[in-house]
């Protein structure tokens, strides 16, 4: 039986499907562009000024938590809506639109690496993941942390159903 928190399993498929698939392996690196807030280190974020090799760098976070507790006579659920945030650390469009492209054909894996695989307390639990919208901007200061370049967040729902008397 699983017992490891359905969030972080969640996080780390997100992270799965995208760092297995090709393109976005090629575009954005293992290491410290791929900016992960779940592992050993307190602070996976570099402190300070970035320089252009940094670049490009992704970021996984969940953003809010809609909570239905006995949404249903026998069940409860989560609504997890997560970011992808992408910064290029470029003005030139083509590294943005490589990156999106990627994360879009990526995301189309979302059933076998979120609803087939993941289990807890023995059931599967994902039981919707899709993006919701992405927002693209040129000049966002906090995803650039201040490089001029463009950036997008695109914005995903997963909803997560379990047994409330598992819970």
């Amino acid at each position: 039986m699983s017992t490891e928190n359905p969030l972080r399993q969640v996080h780390n498929a997100l992270w799965t499907l995208l760092g297995e698939h090709s393109d976005f392996d090629s575009l954005v690196p293992d290491g410290l562009r791929r900016v992960n807030w779940i592992g050993s280190s307190r602070a996976p974020e570099v402190d300070g000024g970035l320089s252009p090799a940094d670049y490009p760098r992704v970021r996984v976070v969940p953003v809010k938590i809609k909570p239905h507790l006995q949404r249903t006579s026998n069940g409860s659920s989560l609504d997890v809506i997560w970011q992808v945030q992408v910064a290029t650390g470029d003005q030139r469009l083509q590294t943005l639109l490589d990156i999106e492209w990627a994360v879009y054909r990526a995301l189309l894996t979302w059933e076998t690496y979120l609803r087939d695989n993941l289990r807890w307390s023995d059931k599967e639990f994902v039981k919707l993941a899709r993006p919701l919208e992405t927002e693209t901007n040129l000049d966002d200061k906090k995803q650039n942390r201040g490089t001029r370049g463009w950036s997008a967040v695109w914005t995903g729902e997963t909803r997560l159903w379990f047994t409330t008397s598992d819970l």
